[in-house]
């Protein structure tokens, strides 16, 4: 992304659990034992038929190339079938590792679209 990344306190970060459309059974956290390694978000959208959005997906540098992301996300992608979902769609920057991912999980990829921003 071209902006500038902030970081946001805790309590605007639990906002998110607020959210009318926050589903925490769409929320795979991978542990070893206590400590988290990964994480994987996916929930609906409003978009019909059935779509599902999957967000985030990281898991700690230390434990890359393990499978760890690849198993979150296919608990995503069972979580929206499971739910009648019919699509899942999700975003990737090009030089990402996770483009690989979603591609071999069977991610098609679409037009890119280009954001423009005029300043005065």
């Amino acid at each position: 992304m071209p902006d500038t990344l902030t970081r946001v306190s805790f309590e605007r970060f639990c906002k998110v659990f607020e959210h009318p459309k926050f589903t925490p059974d769409g929320w795979f956290i991978a542990l070893d034992g206590e400590q988290w390694i990964g994480i994987s978000t996916i929930g609906p959208t409003d978009k019909d038929p059935p779509t599902f959005y999957t967000g985030l997906t990281g898991v700690l540098a230390a434990y890359r190339r393990r499978g760890i992301a690849t198993a979150m996300k296919l608990c995503g992608i069972a979580f929206a079938e499971a739910r009648g979902g019919r699509f899942i769609e999700t975003s990737n920057e090009e030089n990402n590792p996770m483009l690989d991912l979603n591609r071999a999980l069977g991610f098609e990829q679409r037009p890119a679209w280009l954001d423009f921003h005029k300043k005065f």
